[in-house]
């Protein structure tokens, strides 16, 4: 919920950074939490001619039931907000509930926490609730956050209310913000269909049709459906800003389309590239692989916890120290898996397999000894989150950017490094002939270790990039494993190009066949596409069993 999320970020605020608040600000908000409806509504009009947008916090507070007073001694009622910070909130023994408040007037967090049982809560009626809405929309043109008055600029357009006029056009002299100066002139535009002049609601509806975006077309059409245009020319301008729109929104889904894709073989991707290396470079089959992805998003959760404890002011630089340590948590371990178990299963596939599903298992229980079986919630830095609209209904999320340059970046990291170094050199020389590359004095056991932990550090790096799109729990690993098996079998097994290829060929038809799917199965499409892929796999590796590029592994020497 926008408001919510509204609240949240004001009370997070540094009240040390606002100015003090107008003298009649704190007298309206205490009128809020008065018993008597006319003087809450009075105090709402009141906040609404103030204009101040730290009133925000307080009224949308009352509208979600979240806003208390305090009792204060010899005086009059402090008026509080009680925050949504549900990792704060506590239930004691007795069975009493603690929670974190926060001043309504200033900002400023009370100290401590509030047993639930000593405020008493602020009741709003639905009436009253209805009345906050538009002053609310009105204070929110001025609030700092750029969404929150894009927002709100939205919701007066989509309410029509002339008396919304004069906030919007005075907003839009002062707005710097392209995107919120669009949501103000589409919001002044939708008001416009409703005047009495004919000249004005067609030019209302033309400049919709030409610069208009996603948003507007609802309200559009449900003028048109309505059938309240009495003027033939501003109803066939009407209709044909509704097809403009209606094409924008197909390129928009196209446009969202090819990046989900991109996405979703990006992902597909990151994960293989660690799997290429231990299962493609050394021949192992490491059913343990996921667990090397779960454990650097693990990894990253613990870095992010310290950070927030420790380093609150750097909290959004934790992202990049996690990456290194996502890498040596999960390849350090991957060189003790090797060193101990795997150095004395080479060329026994059965046996390393069954070894590492083992292993897998315990890092699973592992984990949920450690952190508990429910999932963790790991927030992206302020740089990774939100991301740009090039194109109205088309939104390139951060987060996902980064994780489709971060996959590339890995894939021409370990092409520079097993084409282009000393280290990849030998790894290539015991990959293709062991005995031959021990006569010239290539140290195969060490060379044997430290590529299965350069396979697991990826994975682990993975992970932490993974993070970034959810939660993480104890069977993240397994959700990818099978899929990653499947890129590198089909890419050509040690072939980083064939996982490059196979990856993003996976990834595009499988979100081709879930659109095709999902059009008559919603509820089956994902699954279904999912069959399909495997099916088109198995077919291919009937006619091609050496997959897109074939090479000559480990299992392969004489």
């Amino acid at each position: 919920m926008i408001e919510l999320a509204l609240l949240t970020a004001f009370c997070a605020t540094s009240p040390a950074s606002q100015d003090p608040p107008a003298p009649d600000l704190p007298a309206a908000i205490l009128g809020l939490a008065s018993r008597d409806r006319k003087a809450q509504e009075a105090a709402i009009d009141a906040l609404g001619r103030l204009r101040d947008g730290r009133a925000i916090p307080a009224l949308t507070a009352l509208r979600l039931g979240l806003l208390y007073t305090l009792p204060v001694e010899g005086g009059s009622p402090r008026v509080v907000i009680v925050t949504s910070e549900k990792e704060r909130k506590e239930f004691r023994s007795d069975g009493s509930e603690w929670v974190p408040v926060t001043d309504a007037v200033t900002g400023a967090p009370l100290e401590g926490l509030r047993d639930v049982a000593s405020l008493s809560r602020v009741v709003a009626t639905n009436s009253l609730k209805l009345k906050i809405a538009p002053v609310l929309s009105r204070l929110s043109l001025a609030s700092p956050d750029v969404e929150a008055r894009r927002l709100a600029a939205l919701r007066m357009g989509t309410d029509a209310n002339p008396e919304s006029m004069p906030f919007l056009e005075e907003a839009l002299k002062v707005e710097g913000e392209r995107r919120v100066r669009r949501a103000l002139e589409e919001a002044i535009d939708l008001i416009r269909l409703a005047d009495a002049d004919a000249a004005t609601r067609r030019g209302a509806a033309e400049r919709l049709g030409e610069r208009g975006g996603m948003d507007v077309l609802g309200p559009i059409r449900a003028r048109l459906e309505a059938g309240i245009e009495p003027d033939a020319a501003v109803q066939a301008a009407l209709q044909g800003a509704v097809r403009r729109l209606e094409e924008r929104q197909s390129y928009a889904q196209t446009a969202s389309t090819v990046f989900e894709v991109l996405s979703l073989s990006s992902i597909l991707m990151i994960v293989a590239l660690g799997l290429a290396i231990t299962f493609g470079v050394m021949g192992v089959i490491n059913m343990a692989h996921g667990e090397m992805l779960m454990l650097g998003a693990y990894a990253t959760y613990v870095v992010q916890n310290v950070f927030a404890r420790s380093f609150p002011g750097a909290y959004g630089a934790y992202f990049v120290l996690a990456l290194p340590v996502s890498f040596a948590v999960a390849g350090g371990l991957g060189l003790v898996v090797e060193r101990l178990l795997l150095r004395h299963l080479y060329g026994r596939p059965l046996e390393s397999m069954l070894a590492t599903w083992g292993v897998s298992l315990i890092l699973q229980q592992a984990v949920r000894t450690i952190f508990g079986a429910a999932n963790v919630d790991i927030r992206s830095p302020g740089w990774l989150s939100g991301g740009f609209e090039p194109a109205s209904g088309f939104v390139l999320g951060y987060n996902r950017l980064f994780i489709l340059v971060f996959s590339l970046a890995c894939l021409l990291g370990l092409y520079l490094l097993l084409w282009r170094s000393p280290f990849g050199l030998r790894i290539r020389a015991v990959m293709q002939n062991r005995s031959m590359a021990a006569c010239l004095g290539v140290a195969t056991p060490r060379v044997d270790a430290l590529t299965f932990a350069l396979g697991a550090g990826v994975a682990g790096m993975a992970g932490c990039a993974m993070s970034q799109l959810g939660t993480v729990g104890p069977g993240l690993g397994q959700t990818y494993i099978v899929d990653a098996f499947m890129v590198v079998v089909l890419g050509g097994v040690g072939k980083l190009a064939g996982t490059l290829v196979a990856a993003f060929g996976m990834g595009g038809v499988n979100k081709i066949l879930e659109t095709i799917i999902g059009g008559s199965l919603p509820k089956w499409g994902p699954i279904l596409s999912k069959v399909a892929v495997l099916v088109l796999l198995i077919l291919f590796l009937q006619k091609k069993p050496s997959g897109l590029f074939a090479v000559r592994g480990r299992h392969a020497d004489a």
